[in-house]
């Protein structure tokens, strides 16, 4: 059997050359390409890791990286600060409530007046004045939880109720409209 293929390429080896040309020459071609192919995959590693202005692919990773761990500690004292301000925001007057009445029938206009100036928790002061032609009195009364250990009139106790609902002489806070200048 071997001397059969050998006898036969023997006789055929013009066309085994031939074949084994078309078959060297489909190799190089594509060797020809894997090296075009590899050669623009190399310039496009290379500008990659070039970067922009000449600032390599890894440090720019870097830089983005210690960006990120500053961006985490700004985060961090940025919590803290809203933590702060929130908790100094529940302190502060949030709640107003303003009762205008007359303390005395001989006197009108409704001068005399109390108001609430109460925190998120309803914590904080109610002031009255009591205005009368001889002489005006105002009283200041602590308020916790919406409630005082003094004792408290009904236009108080209402100025408290407004300041807890969110009512101002009837309206709501943001219904109030604000008084118009006088040319």
């Amino acid at each position: 059997m071997d001397s059969g293929i050998i006898g036969l390429i023997e006789k055929n080896i013009g066309l085994w050359f031939a074949i084994q040309s078309v078959i060297i020459a489909v190799m190089l071609l594509f060797l020809i390409m894997l090296g075009l192919r590899f050669r623009s995959l190399r310039y496009r590693y290379e500008r990659l890791m070039r970067g922009a202005k000449g600032i390599s692919l890894e440090k720019r990773i870097g830089e983005y990286a210690d960006i990120a761990v500053e961006n985490k500690e700004k985060t961090e004292n940025l919590e803290q600060q809203l933590l702060h301000i929130k908790q100094t925001l529940a302190r502060s007057v949030q709640h107003i409530g303003l009762v205008r009445f007359n303390a005395f029938p001989e006197v009108g206009s409704n001068l005399s007046f109390a108001l609430a100036l109460l925190d998120q928790e309803g914590n904080g002061v109610v002031i009255s004045s009591i205005y009368g032609r001889e002489e005006t009195r105002i009283f200041t009364k602590p308020v916790v939880n919406g409630d005082s250990i003094y004792h408290l009139s009904e236009e108080e106790k209402q100025a408290i109720n407004e300041a807890m609902v969110g009512d101002i002489g009837g309206y709501r806070n943001d219904q109030v409209q604000k008084p118009r200048r006088s040319r």
